[in-house]
């Protein structure tokens, strides 16, 4: 039933009350002309039915974005701040905006946006950043191949972790190594 389902969510539907009864009317009448009377008069319900229920929810999608809104912003930051978190403790491993939307159990498409918005930056690019200060520390000391760095920062293939380091930083991994050592041998 048309009018019990509409006033389950809470809202006046007497429009609808209406529109359902001219709906019975022209299901158990028999008083049209023909075929193509019967067929209009349904399908101006049908579009009176349509047009009520697109104003009711564009009505509740503007609730719910001022709502939204609000919300946003007070778990805004505990949510991008508990993703950091977790970036920085796991940047080592295979992560994505999906997967960490599951693990906090927030929608990916919502996290993305909050985390852009609130960091300043998009999910990948935070996750690259991470990864790049991590390799670079661990460049510096020296005591690792590219290819055992690559893996250590959750990159499996040495090139692409070259390309994406010079990419971030202007130098290959061996260039950058050469360059603080040399830097550090200056002070």
């Amino acid at each position: 039933n048309l009018l019990n389902d509409c006033s389950m969510c809470g809202t006046e539907f007497y429009p609808v009350a209406e529109t359902e009864n001219e709906l019975k009317f022209i299901a158990f009448s028999d008083s049209f002309a023909n075929d193509e009377e019967f067929k209009e008069k349904l399908l101006d319900c049908v579009g009176k039915v349509k047009e009520m229920l697109c104003e009711t929810i564009e009505q509740k999608e503007n609730e719910e974005a001022s709502l939204g809104s609000e919300t946003d912003s007070v778990m805004g930051n505990a949510v991008i701040e508990r993703t950091k978190q977790y970036v920085e403790k796991h940047f080592n491993e295979d992560i994505s905006l999906y997967d960490l939307g599951t693990y906090f159990n927030i929608n990916s498409a919502y996290l993305s946006r909050i985390f852009k918005q609130k960091a300043g930056m998009g999910f990948s690019e935070y996750l690259t950043y991470t990864r790049m200060e991590n390799a670079k520390k661990f460049i510096i000391e020296g005591k690792y191949k590219v290819e055992e760095v690559a893996k250590m920062v959750g990159y499996p293939n040495a090139s692409y972790f070259s390309k994406v380091f010079k990419n971030c930083t202007g130098y290959t991994p061996k260039a950058f190594y050469l360059q603080e050592v040399v830097k550090n041998n200056e002070e």
